[in-house]
This record gives C-alpha cells, sequence and structure tokens, in this order.
C-alpha cells in the first residue's frame, strides 16, 4: 500500500484498486456460500504484501534515515489513530445511547491488544503490522549485512516456507486465539512474499516488463489461467504455499505490464490516477461503512453492487478527509 509518487505504475495502481474492492467483497459478501469460494482464491493480502516491499527495495538499498523515517510514519499512523478513533467513539456511543459496533465497552485492554498484534476490535490493522514489523526488521538486517541483505533474508525465506509446509506451520497456530492466529499466523505467510518481491525488485522488473510488455502481458495470462485451472501446487490455507507466491508474482507482472504510463493523454492519466487514489483510507474504513450501512440504512444483503457502495462511501471520506488535512501528516490516514 506504501508508494513513493515518483514510481507509481498506473497497472499496479489499478491492481490496488481492484486488491481493494476484493477486500471488501471478501470481508463484507452477504452470500457466505459466495464469499467462501471467492475467498479460496485470496490473492489480495499476498498482492499488496508484494506491492508494498516491491517498492521498499530502493530504500533499503539508500538506507537513507530520513526516507526510512518518511516509510514508518505512513505505517505508524494509520496504525495507531484508527483503532484510536474507533475506540473513542464506540465507547462514547456505548456511554450515550448503550450501544455500538460491538455491543459492549471497550475496555483499554482492547486497545492495547489491538496496537500489540493488530487485531482485536478491528482486524484490517494486523496487515499494517505484518508492514511495519516487516520493515523494521529488513531495515536492520540490510543495515548489519549491507550489500548481502538480500542473500540473507532469501535464506530466511526458505527457512519459512520449510516451517510453513511442517507442522509447524498453519497446525500450530491452531492453538492460538483468533486475535494471535489471525496476525502472527498470517505474518508467517506473508513474510516470504515480502522477501520475493524485494528480490524481484532487485532484478530492475518492472522496466524488463515494460521492454517486453506484449510477452509479459501474455506469458502471465496464460500461466495464471493455467494455475487457477490446474493444481500443480499442494494448496495450503490462508496465505502459506508457493502457489500465493507464484500467482502473486504473475498477477504483479500482468497488471504493472500494461503500458498505461507511454499512452500520451493527461485525461486518461489523471482520471486512472484519481480512481485509484485513496485505497489506505478504504482498506481501513470499509468494515465501518458496512457495519453504519447494515444498522443505520436497515441494508439486509450487501452483494457485488452494495461493496462497490461501501467502496465509493470510504473513497468519498478519504477524499473529503484528505481535502481537509491533506497539507499534514495526517493525510496518511488516507493514502
Amino acid at each position: 500500500m506504501i508508494m513513493k509518487k515518483a514510481q507509481r505504475n498506473l497497472g499496479i495502481e489499478l491492481l490496488r484498486m481492484l486488491l481493494s474492492y476484493w477486500i471488501i467483497v471478501i470481508h463484507c459478501l452477504s452470500d457466505e456460500k459466495l464469499r467462501r469460494k471467492i475467498e479460496r482464491h485470496n490473492y489480495h493480502v499476498p498482492c499488496f504484501s508484494f506491492i508494498s516491499f516491491f517498492f521498499l527495495y530502493k530504500i533499503l538499498v539508500m538506507r537513507n534515515i530520513n526516507i526510512i523515517k518518511n516509510r514508518f510514519e505512513r505505517l505508524l499512523i494509520p496504525y495507531l489513530i484508527w483503532p484510536s478513533i474507533i475506540w473513542i467513539s464506540s465507547n462514547i456511543s456505548f456511554i450515550i445511547f448503550r450501544t455500538n459496533r460491538f455491543e459492549r465497552f471497550l475496555t483499554f485492554h482492547d486497545l492495547k491488544i489491538q496496537i500489540l498484534v493488530g487485531r482485536g476490535f478491528h482486524g484490517p490493522m494486523w496487515f499494517l503490522f505484518s508492514l511495519i514489523i516487516f520493515t523494521l526488521f529488513f531495515v536492520i538486517v540490510s543495515f548489519i549485512f549491507k550489500k548481502h541483505f538480500l542473500f540473507v533474508l532469501l535464506l530466511m525465506a526458505i527457512i519459512s516456507y520449510s516451517i510453513q509446509y511442517s507442522e509447524y506451520g498453519f497446525e500450530y497456530f491452531r492453538g492460538f486465539n483468533e486475535c494471535i492466529r489471525g496476525s502472527l499466523g498470517h505474518c508467517l505467510a506473508t513474510f516470504p512474499i515480502a522477501i520475493i518481491a524485494l528480490i524481484f525488485s532487485s532484478f530492475n522488473l518492472i522496466q524488463t516488463i515494460k521492454n517486453h510488455f506484449k510477452k509479459s502481458i501474455f506469458l502471465s495470462f496464460v500461466m495464471i489461467y493455467f494455475i487457477y485451472k490446474n493444481d500443480i501446487f499442494i494448496n495450503l490455507p490462508w496465505y502459506y504455499g508457493f502457489k500465493k507466491a507464484f500467482m502473486t508474482i504473475l498477477i504483479f507482472i500482468f497488471f504493472a505490464s500494461f503500458p498505461i504510463d507511454e499512452i500520451d493523454s493527461m485525461i486518461l492519466n489523471f482520471v486512472i490516477k484519481t480512481i485509484t487514489s485513496y485505497t489506505q483510507g478504504i482498506y481501513c474504513m470499509h468494515l465501518i461503512i458496512v457495519h453504519y450501512l447494515l444498522d443505520f440504512f436497515s441494508i439486509i444483503e450487501i452483494n457485488f453492487k452494495g461493496c462497490l457502495v461501501i467502496y465509493l462511501i470510504s473513497y468519498y471520506i478519504s477524499f473529503i478527509g484528505f481535502k481537509i488535512i491533506g497539507k499534514t501528516k495526517l493525510k496518511y490516514l488516507f493514502i
């Protein structure tokens, strides 16, 4: 989710927009049978993780403290403030109206758990938790091992996959509560994907793709279709396993291959940049929005159109919020 504007690839921006909608569908779709079917193709988190760390590589190589500091600000501001807003507003609502989204008073312990593991009363924050932890870890490794840091991380990725395919992977976390299972368990799943993203970024992948964009689009599409139709990998739950990583790479290549940046059209570029903005705010707010749609507007069933409504409302609130506080660092709540 974190990307410097100078590095934005419009095809990847479109992918981020689609992934945001995909997340809303998985979290909010009322048809449980259909939602479960869609969840089997849960590449949204691996793709977001790949994108985020793909664009971290140059920062790790430069080891510029100011840029690294800015990265943490972009992550910590939404990670800390969104749960705090929910905690305060929910408790005020419960005190005044004796009801809130959780039908109980949220304790300080609830807030502490939420901040410690990124999960508790606002589950989506676990992903930002993983970005913060991985970024900190990768920065430390890059400063210690310098030009050899990628090799060290590659070894760690191999070890991570070994754990995933052993009894200490998914099964190990079954014994923990939802907060730990849904946070640390998912972190173990996405850790090697983050490292793979760094490695592919070191190959200057996007420039290579642009030089051969027709072949990249065709081959990635064919391979995505083949893997989708054939079980050539051992399927592991959640975001575990090689299949998630391999499909994530192909999806990234497919969208990064679109030569949108080369089209000489200011209007087209403006439209794409506009409609693909505020994915941070959309991701952080969508569960809040769906609560109010269900409870206050009596929407009983949320279909694909309903998910689009949630996306658009989240986008609009993010747009207004950015216009109000966009000149401060609080802008990171939305972008």
